[in-house]
C-alpha cells in the first residue's frame, strides 16, 4: 500500500488515500457508456459536461473508491434526476458523474 494524492483533470482539488497496487494491466473494465449519448437523450442532463469523452468500447478502472471517499467528492446535494430507472447526474470535485439510479423496487403490491 503506499500514500497518494487524486487529482481533479483541473488540478484544483485532491483527494489524499492510500492505493493498493495489483500487478495486472487491467483488472476492471466496464462497457462505455457513452455520456453524450445518455446526455442527448435525457433532457435534464442538457447541462452536464462530461470531461471523458473516450470512444473505446471497454474503460478500465483505474481506482474504485469506498463510500467515505466518494462522500468526499459531493459538491452539493443537487442531483439531475428524471424518471424511475433513468441516469442520475451528480456534481462532484472531479467534474459530473453520470450513475445508474439501479433497479425499482416493484410497488404495485403496496
Amino acid at each position: 500500500m503506499s500514500k497518494a494524492k487524486i487529482s481533479s483533470i483541473k488540478g484544483d482539488f485532491s483527494l489524499p488515500t492510500t492505493l493498493s497496487k495489483v500487478d495486472k494491466g487491467v483488472l476492471l473494465s466496464v462497457s462505455n457508456p457513452q455520456y453524450a449519448e445518455i446526455i442527448s437523450q435525457h433532457q435534464y442532463h442538457k447541462d452536464v459536461m462530461m470531461d471523458d469523452v473516450d470512444t473505446k468500447q471497454e474503460l478500465p478502472i483505474c481506482v474504485i473508491l469506498g463510500a467515505s471517499e466518494y462522500a468526499k467528492l459531493k459538491t452539493s446535494p443537487v442531483l439531475r434526476v428524471g424518471n424511475p430507472g433513468e441516469p442520475v447526474a451528480e456534481l462532484t470535485f472531479f467534474g459530473w458523474t453520470i450513475m445508474s439510479q439501479g433497479a425499482e423496487i416493484n410497488l404495485s403490491s403496496m
